[in-house]
Protein backbone atom coordinates (compact mmCIF):
# COMPACT_ATOMS: atom_id res chain seq x y z
CA UNK A 1 0.00 0.00 0.00
CA UNK A 2 1.41 3.57 -0.81
CA UNK A 3 2.17 5.22 2.03
CA UNK A 4 0.43 8.80 2.20
CA UNK A 5 3.11 10.93 3.18
CA UNK A 6 6.19 12.10 0.83
CA UNK A 7 9.25 11.21 3.46
CA UNK A 8 7.57 8.07 4.47
CA UNK A 9 6.96 6.81 0.93
CA UNK A 10 10.25 7.53 -0.37
CA UNK A 11 12.02 6.06 2.21
CA UNK A 12 9.66 2.95 1.31
CA UNK A 13 9.75 2.86 -2.79
CA UNK A 14 13.25 3.98 -2.78
CA UNK A 15 14.78 1.19 -0.83
CA UNK A 16 13.16 -1.15 -2.39
CA UNK A 17 14.26 -0.14 -5.63
CA UNK A 18 17.57 0.10 -4.59
CA UNK A 19 18.01 -3.30 -2.95
CA UNK A 20 17.09 -4.24 -6.34
CA UNK A 21 19.38 -2.87 -8.42
CA UNK A 22 22.45 -3.76 -5.82
CA UNK A 23 21.05 -7.21 -5.94
CA UNK A 24 21.07 -7.31 -10.23
CA UNK A 25 24.97 -5.90 -9.28
CA UNK A 26 25.80 -8.73 -7.22
CA UNK A 27 24.29 -11.52 -9.57
CA UNK A 28 25.75 -10.31 -12.84
CA UNK A 29 27.48 -12.70 -14.64
CA UNK A 30 31.55 -12.98 -13.27
CA UNK A 31 32.65 -11.91 -17.35
CA UNK A 32 31.18 -8.72 -16.58
CA UNK A 33 29.28 -8.54 -20.40
CA UNK A 34 26.12 -9.14 -19.35
CA UNK A 35 25.93 -7.82 -16.18
CA UNK A 36 27.12 -4.35 -17.82
CA UNK A 37 23.83 -4.48 -20.85
CA UNK A 38 21.48 -5.72 -17.71
CA UNK A 39 22.72 -2.54 -15.72
CA UNK A 40 22.53 -0.43 -18.77
CA UNK A 41 18.89 -1.38 -19.61
CA UNK A 42 17.98 -0.02 -16.05
CA UNK A 43 19.36 3.47 -17.26
CA UNK A 44 17.86 3.16 -20.99
CA UNK A 45 17.04 6.78 -22.24
CA UNK A 46 19.17 8.59 -19.58
CA UNK A 47 22.48 10.13 -20.45
CA UNK A 48 25.66 10.42 -17.91
CA UNK A 49 24.43 13.91 -17.62
CA UNK A 50 20.88 13.07 -16.63
CA UNK A 51 21.86 10.66 -13.82
CA UNK A 52 24.42 12.81 -12.55
CA UNK A 53 21.84 16.00 -12.09
CA UNK A 54 18.84 13.43 -10.69
CA UNK A 55 20.94 11.70 -8.76
CA UNK A 56 22.13 15.17 -6.92
CA UNK A 57 18.63 16.31 -6.36
CA UNK A 58 17.93 12.75 -4.74
CA UNK A 59 21.01 13.38 -2.22
CA UNK A 60 19.11 16.63 -1.97
CA UNK A 61 15.95 15.09 -1.20
CA UNK A 62 17.40 12.21 1.10
CA UNK A 63 19.34 14.54 3.31
CA UNK A 64 16.12 16.58 3.58
CA UNK A 65 14.14 13.66 4.62
CA UNK A 66 17.14 12.81 7.33
CA UNK A 67 16.81 16.05 8.75
CA UNK A 68 12.95 15.55 9.17
CA UNK A 69 13.08 12.01 10.80
CA UNK A 70 15.90 13.65 12.62
CA UNK A 71 14.01 16.04 14.39
CA UNK A 72 10.92 14.69 15.13
CA UNK A 73 9.48 13.62 11.56
CA UNK A 74 6.91 16.68 12.14
CA UNK A 75 4.26 17.22 9.58
CA UNK A 76 1.67 20.22 9.16
CA UNK A 77 -1.63 18.09 7.11
CA UNK A 78 -3.12 20.75 5.80
CA UNK A 79 -5.13 19.33 2.82
CA UNK A 80 -8.53 20.18 4.20
CA UNK A 81 -7.84 23.31 5.46
CA UNK A 82 -6.09 24.22 1.53
CA UNK A 83 -8.78 22.53 0.14
CA UNK A 84 -10.88 25.01 0.76
CA UNK A 85 -8.73 28.39 0.46
CA UNK A 86 -6.12 27.02 -2.57
CA UNK A 87 -8.11 29.47 -5.06
CA UNK A 88 -7.79 32.33 -2.63
CA UNK A 89 -5.10 34.93 -1.67
CA UNK A 90 -3.94 35.46 2.03
CA UNK A 91 -4.45 38.98 2.91
CA UNK A 92 -0.61 40.81 3.39
CA UNK A 93 1.39 39.18 6.41
CA UNK A 94 4.55 39.16 7.86
CA UNK A 95 6.48 35.73 7.77
CA UNK A 96 7.29 34.09 11.15
CA UNK A 97 10.69 33.71 11.90
CA UNK A 98 10.07 31.06 14.68
CA UNK A 99 8.32 28.19 12.13
CA UNK A 100 9.76 24.62 12.52
CA UNK A 101 13.29 26.05 14.40
CA UNK A 102 15.65 24.21 14.75
CA UNK A 103 15.26 21.77 12.44
CA UNK A 104 13.04 20.39 8.90
CA UNK A 105 9.24 20.52 8.95
CA UNK A 106 6.96 18.80 6.02
CA UNK A 107 3.43 20.66 4.64
CA UNK A 108 1.63 18.23 3.24
CA UNK A 109 -0.97 19.17 0.72
CA UNK A 110 -2.67 16.11 -0.52
CA UNK A 111 -4.89 16.22 -3.28
CA UNK A 112 -6.09 19.83 -3.00
CA UNK A 113 -7.44 21.33 -6.80
CA UNK A 114 -5.69 22.98 -9.15
CA UNK A 115 -2.47 21.51 -8.15
CA UNK A 116 -2.39 18.39 -11.38
CA UNK A 117 0.49 19.08 -13.92
CA UNK A 118 -0.03 20.46 -16.50
CA UNK A 119 2.32 18.08 -18.51
CA UNK A 120 0.49 15.12 -16.94
CA UNK A 121 -2.79 15.23 -15.26
CA UNK A 122 -1.98 12.48 -12.62
CA UNK A 123 1.27 14.18 -11.37
CA UNK A 124 0.09 16.64 -8.73
CA UNK A 125 2.27 18.84 -6.19
CA UNK A 126 1.48 17.05 -2.71
CA UNK A 127 3.57 19.24 -0.54
CA UNK A 128 6.57 21.04 0.75
CA UNK A 129 9.63 20.65 2.85
CA UNK A 130 10.48 24.15 4.56
CA UNK A 131 13.68 24.31 6.44
CA UNK A 132 15.53 27.66 7.59
CA UNK A 133 18.20 28.53 5.14
CA UNK A 134 19.75 32.09 3.96
CA UNK A 135 20.69 33.36 0.72
CA UNK A 136 23.24 35.68 0.16
CA UNK A 137 22.95 36.08 3.97
CA UNK A 138 19.28 37.02 3.83
CA UNK A 139 17.47 34.81 6.24
CA UNK A 140 14.60 33.09 5.00
CA UNK A 141 12.99 29.39 4.46
CA UNK A 142 13.69 27.27 1.55
CA UNK A 143 10.90 25.27 0.27
CA UNK A 144 11.42 22.19 -1.63
CA UNK A 145 8.08 20.81 -3.21
CA UNK A 146 7.29 17.38 -4.31
CA UNK A 147 5.00 15.16 -6.63
CA UNK A 148 3.36 12.35 -6.38
CA UNK A 149 1.90 10.02 -9.09
CA UNK A 150 1.01 6.54 -10.04
CA UNK A 151 4.68 5.71 -10.91
CA UNK A 152 4.96 5.59 -7.01
CA UNK A 153 3.42 2.11 -6.68
CA UNK A 154 5.47 0.12 -9.30
CA UNK A 155 8.89 1.83 -8.10
CA UNK A 156 10.42 -0.90 -6.24
CA UNK A 157 9.64 -2.94 -9.84
CA UNK A 158 10.41 0.02 -12.29
CA UNK A 159 13.61 0.45 -14.43
CA UNK A 160 16.05 2.25 -11.99
CA UNK A 161 16.33 5.06 -14.48
CA UNK A 162 12.33 5.77 -14.22
CA UNK A 163 12.58 5.20 -10.29
CA UNK A 164 15.10 8.12 -9.93
CA UNK A 165 13.13 10.09 -12.73
CA UNK A 166 9.87 9.64 -10.47
CA UNK A 167 11.93 10.00 -7.48
CA UNK A 168 13.45 13.62 -8.36
CA UNK A 169 10.64 15.12 -9.57
CA UNK A 170 11.36 17.97 -7.13
CA UNK A 171 11.60 21.95 -6.93
CA UNK A 172 13.02 24.23 -4.52
CA UNK A 173 12.82 28.04 -4.12
CA UNK A 174 13.69 30.53 -1.32
CA UNK A 175 11.12 33.20 0.34
CA UNK A 176 13.19 35.75 2.73
CA UNK A 177 11.92 36.56 6.01
CA UNK A 178 11.26 40.01 4.69
CA UNK A 179 9.59 39.50 1.59
CA UNK A 180 6.15 41.07 1.10
CA UNK A 181 3.98 38.74 0.92
CA UNK A 182 1.83 37.32 -1.25
CA UNK A 183 3.84 37.51 -3.73
CA UNK A 184 3.58 36.08 -7.12
CA UNK A 185 6.59 33.68 -7.80
CA UNK A 186 9.50 34.32 -10.83
CA UNK A 187 10.25 31.08 -12.89
CA UNK A 188 13.78 32.10 -12.42
CA UNK A 189 13.68 31.66 -8.16
CA UNK A 190 13.01 27.61 -8.87
CA UNK A 191 15.01 25.22 -8.99
CA UNK A 192 15.29 21.75 -9.41
CA UNK A 193 13.67 19.04 -12.33
CA UNK A 194 13.75 21.14 -15.51
CA UNK A 195 10.03 19.59 -16.62
CA UNK A 196 8.34 20.76 -13.63
CA UNK A 197 10.18 24.36 -12.82
CA UNK A 198 8.53 25.01 -16.71
CA UNK A 199 4.77 23.59 -15.80
CA UNK A 200 2.67 26.06 -14.52
CA UNK A 201 1.26 24.17 -11.29
CA UNK A 202 5.11 25.21 -9.71
CA UNK A 203 3.56 28.98 -9.28
CA UNK A 204 0.32 27.59 -8.19
CA UNK A 205 2.05 25.08 -5.12
CA UNK A 206 4.08 28.24 -4.00
CA UNK A 207 0.71 30.52 -3.59
CA UNK A 208 -0.72 27.27 -1.90
CA UNK A 209 2.86 27.01 -0.05
CA UNK A 210 2.30 30.65 1.01
CA UNK A 211 -1.30 30.41 2.02
CA UNK A 212 -0.13 27.58 4.59
CA UNK A 213 2.60 29.75 5.71
CA UNK A 214 0.23 32.63 6.29
CA UNK A 215 -1.58 30.05 8.36
CA UNK A 216 0.87 28.69 10.60
CA UNK A 217 2.31 32.07 11.23
CA UNK A 218 -0.85 33.40 12.54
CA UNK A 219 -1.27 30.69 14.76
CA UNK A 220 -0.65 31.19 18.44
CA UNK A 221 1.16 27.74 19.08
CA UNK A 222 4.00 27.74 16.44
CA UNK A 223 5.15 24.56 14.85
CA UNK A 224 8.71 23.30 16.30
CA UNK A 225 10.51 20.11 15.69
CA UNK A 226 10.54 19.56 19.40
CA UNK A 227 6.90 19.83 18.82
CA UNK A 228 4.39 16.51 18.85
CA UNK A 229 3.62 16.04 15.12
CA UNK A 230 1.26 17.30 13.39
CA UNK A 231 -0.07 14.51 11.31
CA UNK A 232 -4.04 15.42 11.99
Amino acid sequence: MQQKYHPDRYHQAMSAAMSRIESLAANAPADGTAGEKSLAIEFEGMSEAEVGERSSLLDQIERLIAGWAANGHVIFDAEETLNELALSEPAPFDLDAELFVGGIGYIHFGKIKGLQSQNDPRTHVEGTYIRHAELDDVPGYELTFVCNEPGWSTLKDAKYGDAIRTASCVATAFVALDQELPCVPRQNMFRGDPALIADDVLARAFGVAIIALAILSARENKPTVQAVPLRH
